[in-house]
């Protein structure tokens, strides 16, 4: 499924450890809200690109599966922090959001 994301444990606040995720094609991110604590998480590059460019966009809710969770959650693509010259995705921000109603 192009719109789920499996998300990978990182360690937050590690300038260093960032910089080698990006170099392994992984980028850093964060996933937040619904009164859950933040998750600091990394994911592939060409995953996170292909549930971007799906049918929603930028604007599409994602399937999210976290790690230590039972069960996946729902999220939108908040933040894209990008490289200022390279325009390389440097970091994301997911915020969690109630599961969609169908209608």
């Amino acid at each position: 499924m192009s719109d789920t994301l499996e998300l990978q444990p990182r360690t937050p606040g590690k300038t260093k450890a960032a910089r080698a995720a990006r170099k392994t094609d992984m980028i850093p991110g964060i996933l937040y809200g619904l009164g859950n604590e933040p998750v600091p998480f990394q994911v592939e590059r060409p995953v996170l690109r292909a549930a971007v460019n799906g049918a929603g966009g930028r604007h599409a809710v994602l399937t999210v599966l976290v790690p230590g969770r039972s069960a996946a959650t729902h999220a939108v693509l908040k933040d894209i922090q990008r490289h200022p010259v390279r325009d390389n995705v440097l970091h994301i921000d997911l915020l969690e959001v109630a599961a969609p109603t169908a209608g």
